[in-house]
């Protein structure tokens, strides 16, 4: 499933042994709702904090946590395709 998220938040990378240097990403979706997502390797991030990310994402059997979802792939939003966003959880963020 594909979801734009909002990004908020980059963890520090750690060392995985199957994917390298690895992180996870916390955002919102355009919901609303809290979304932690990862594998990213590192040295693929392009994005920065406050812009949006589309992402296509699964569930993980392994995290049992609801807003966890492992990624496949993603693309960064040009500032062109930003969000119009109404929900009020976002907008109140002034992002």
């Amino acid at each position: 499933m594909k979801e734009k998220v909002i990004v908020l938040v980059r963890a520090t990378p750690e060392k995985s042994r199957k994917h390298g240097f690895t992180c996870c990403v916390a955002g919102i979706n355009e919901e609303g709702e809290f979304r932690r997502l990862y594998p990213f390797k590192f040295s693929e991030i392009k994005f920065r904090k406050k812009q949006w990310i589309e992402a296509e994402i699964e569930a993980n059997s392994k995290d049992k946590r609801k807003e966890s979802a492992k990624v496949i792939r993603h693309t960064t939003c040009a500032p062109s395709c930003r969000l119009l966003c109404k929900n009020p959880v976002i907008t109140g963020l002034g992002l």
